[in-house]
């Protein structure tokens, strides 16, 4: 049985569905993103990706193409240990308690060339804060380009896969992105905007040292 939708049951489709997330520039402080379906040309969403001062916040802003509509806000904090924490928010700009649909922690991401470790998902409505409703996965010991999503709390298994798919080293990022039957995709490709994220502050990290 699949999740309950996150995002809105729109995003859940009766069918397993795949998608291309693609960075579309560079040109800071911003990281674009366009985001296509299997098998169509056209963008199905838009993430506008920016990056505060010193890369400390991040809001990632995911629009509807065709109406240029916020469907979800995603920000990100970074502690002062290097610690990510994001949230989401239903549609724009809004952070208002009532509007969060989720948070993510990955404090246990690991700086290393092969990043280890889970990011555990919290919904909103979770009444149990320390068990994670979703967890997102490196798939392999030595590798960082592929991920699973699995829903942890309510006995679905793994919904979703997440690969990397650009060169190493490459100036533009890709990702294929696979959803399973009835499962809500905006929320997945949110969590793989945060698979990018974790990656790229990872690269720069191993770049510096």
């Amino acid at each position: 049985m699949a999740p309950a939708p996150v995002v809105a049951a729109r995003f859940c489709t009766p069918h397993a569905t795949a998608f291309t997330l693609t960075e579309a520039a560079i040109s800071w402080p911003w990281r674009n993103f366009t985001v296509t379906k299997s098998g169509a040309a056209a963008a199905v969403m838009r993430v506008e990706a920016f990056r505060g001062l010193f890369d400390c916040h991040r809001r990632s802003l995911f629009l509807d193409p065709r109406r240029g509509s916020p469907l979800l806000t995603l920000v990100s904090r970074r502690s002062l240990f290097g610690r990510r924490r994001w949230e989401a928010f239903r549609a724009g700009d809004a952070t208002d308690a009532d509007e969060l649909l989720f948070t993510a922690d990955a404090r246990a991401w690991m700086s290393t060339p092969f990043p280890m470790g889970n990011v555990n998902v919290f919904l909103a409505a979770s009444a149990a804060r320390r068990i994670p409703d979703f967890q997102v996965s490196r798939r392999g010991l030595f590798s960082d380009r592929g991920y699973t999503v699995v829903d942890s709390s309510g006995g679905a298994g793994a919904v979703a896969e997440i690969d990397r798919t650009s060169w190493p080293f490459a100036w533009f990022q890709t990702y294929d992105v696979r959803v399973k039957a009835g499962v809500d995709h905006a929320f997945v490709l949110a969590l793989a905007v945060i698979v990018e994220e974790l990656r790229h502050d990872d690269a720069r990290r191993n770049k510096g040292s």
